[in-house]
């Protein structure tokens, strides 16, 4: 992982819970395979708090919308997830994992969001930040 964002805001991303579905997932901890089905990789994106700095919740709800229409339109599938501060001092941010976009195609979508990161699956690999700054 090349992070050029500051080391608080990296211990900040790989300490997150990750929940989709009733999974949970955290960086470089191993992956459920079942979680891609017939994938052989996917991306976790958000659109809220565009640099890691907090929005209010109508405006973070909005940009998840768009991010919604535009990965229903692109994605081969998405879900919805959730990512978690375990000690809960950030609140809860709304994001999907998408199926069948590249990865420099997620990492587009995610630049235009305005966002640090995104996380990586791979099949047979743990779960991956990928810096986008």
């Amino acid at each position: 992982m090349m992070f050029s964002a500051t080391r608080r805001l990296e211990r900040a991303y790989t300490g997150t819970d990750y929940l989709v579905g009733r999974m949970t997932l955290r960086i470089g901890r191993p992956l459920p395979d079942r979680l891609l089905g017939k994938a052989n990789c996917a991306i976790i994106i958000t659109a809220a708090n565009p640099e890691s700095r907090r929005a209010p919740r109508a405006m973070n709800a909005r940009r998840d919308a768009r991010l919604q229409v535009i990965l229903r339109s692109e994605a081969a599938g998405i879900m919805p997830t959730l990512a978690r501060d375990p000690a809960r001092r950030w609140p809860d941010e709304p994001g999907w994992l998408a199926k069948g976009l590249s990865l420099m195609h997620a990492a587009a979508i995610a630049r235009r969001f305005r966002q640090n990161a995104i996380v990586v699956l791979r099949r047979r690999q743990p779960p991956c930040l990928h810096a986008l700054r």
